[in-house]
């Protein structure tokens, strides 16, 4: 596996855990029992063989084997592309979300967008000891969607340095709007002693 974050330029590139395949595995394990159950309930009872057209001239091992290798496999390297395209980049002005396989999406937030980053937690992300993180922007558009983050470990790292970030540009934003406060009352101090000059002049 890939290591999960790496630098790059002054940029921080990073992937979700690697559990977060065998997360996205869960369901077709569960489709894989079910269908199983299925199969070898066909063979067992005679009642079943008239309802469902199965090759029961084939061994019932080699149909298990079969039916495993063709769910799994695909579920397999679909999660395994899922995983490695999946990637969000910590960059010095906004956060830089990169996901899909055939069809990619490029979702940039700026800093001064967050206004809230959530961990989310189901019960399967608790067992494998994964989150979800959840990059709340000031408003719903679709130049600034709401994010999520899946396959995070359990930590606060992330949020924290996201909002520790956007705290940062919004002070910056706090301290320039004082300045040119600042630069505008002296603007205005500078236009009326030239107003009262001139008066004086008349």
């Amino acid at each position: 596996m890939m290591p999960l974050c790496e630098e790059m330029n002054g940029e921080t590139q990073c992937h979700v855990h690697p559990r977060y395949i065998w997360l996205m595995m869960v369901r077709p394990v569960l489709i894989l029992v079910l269908a199983l159950l299925v199969l070898n309930v066909a063979y067992v009872f005679p009642e079943v063989r008239g309802i469902m057209p199965l090759p029961y001239t084939v061994d019932l091992f080699l149909l298990n084997i079969l039916l495993t290798v063709v769910i799994l496999l695909p579920s397999y390297i679909w999660a395994w592309l899922e995983y490695k395209n999946f990637v969000y980049i910590i960059k010095y002005e906004e956060l830089v979300i990169r996901s899909g396989i055939f069809r990619k999406r490029h979702n940039s937030i700026p800093y001064n967008k967050i206004r809230n980053v959530q961990r989310l937690q189901n019960i399967l992300e608790r067992i494998f000891g994964l989150c979800t993180i959840s990059v709340e922007t000031a408003e719903i558009s679709f130049s600034f969607p709401n994010s999520k983050i899946p396959g995070m470990l359990n930590s606060k790292e992330l949020p924290d340095l996201i909002l520790k970030k956007t705290h940062a540009d919004q002070d910056a934003d706090t301290n320039l709007g004082e300045t040119m406060r600042q630069v505008l009352s002296q603007l205005k101090d500078l236009n009326r002693r030239d107003q009262r000059e001139e008066d004086r002049m008349r």
